[in-house]
């Protein structure tokens, strides 16, 4: 059974799984690493703009709102960065794991970044609706809802996600040179050539061998002759 797994693991569609699940394990790290950086950035520039739209508009009726249209354009910003960042890494580690750019792959990836999207926007509502409480004065006019920012930001990622899919079906995302299965492939191609080359030879040029396979016979034994007696 352990020769049996071993033996399977070394199948060409098992390295390439395999391959193809290192990859992702990249992509999350790097992405991960991104997302800190980034999220550290917004959350001081957030402060920071919060901090002097509270010092400008102390007691002001609609503070809350206006608040969220000052933020709108960082959060936006952000989230357009962060994806960017996102298909940056996908582009390289698909030409190493060309899994990565399949449609489905790709489907996958978009179908996250848009529930970013939304998430951000429940979470962005959430705040608001926080605000408006601890103000004490009901926001009269939902200047909070510009939607149409997030669509943009969502039209941002079906667009990427295309030029990746078109660039993979015109071969742009596939590796320039071998991938390690394929030069391995050829490795072994090449060693089986040259044996065969070898044996040939010798097959062709060493007596030993030819008579060794059959090809020569030994030449028959010469009869002795008798010595003629006195």
């Amino acid at each position: 059974m352990k020769a049996w797994t071993k033996l399977t693991s070394l199948l060409p569609s098992k390295r390439r799984a395999a391959r193809t699940a290192k990859c992702l394990q990249i992509e999350q790290s790097e992405y991960g690493n991104v997302v800190a950086r980034r999220r550290r950035a917004v959350d001081e520039e957030i402060a920071r703009i919060t901090l002097e739209h509270n010092q400008r508009y102390v007691g002001n009726v609609q503070a809350p709102g206006l608040l969220e249209r000052a933020l709108l354009p960082t959060r936006v910003e952000y989230l357009r960065g962060l994806f960017g960042e996102h298909f940056e890494i996908r582009q390289r580690l698909g030409k190493e794991c060309p899994d990565l750019l399949t449609n489905a792959s790709l489907k996958t990836l978009e179908d996250e970044m848009i529930r970013s999207v939304e998430i951000s926007r429940v979470v962005r509502d959430d705040e608001f609706k926080m605000r408006v409480a601890a103000s004490g004065i009901p926001e009269r006019r939902p200047l909070y809802r510009d939607d149409a920012e997030y669509g943009e930001v969502i039209a941002y990622v079906r667009r990427r996600v295309q030029q990746l899919r078109l660039s993979n079906e015109v071969g742009l995302g596939k590796p320039s040179g071998l991938t390690r299965d394929q030069k391995i492939n050829i490795g072994a191609v090449i060693v089986a050539v040259i044996l065969g080359i070898i044996t040939i030879a010798l097959t062709l040029t060493v007596p030993e061998v030819r008579r060794f396979i059959g090809l020569d016979k030994p030449p028959p034994a010469t009869p002795a002759t008798a010595t003629p007696s006195k």
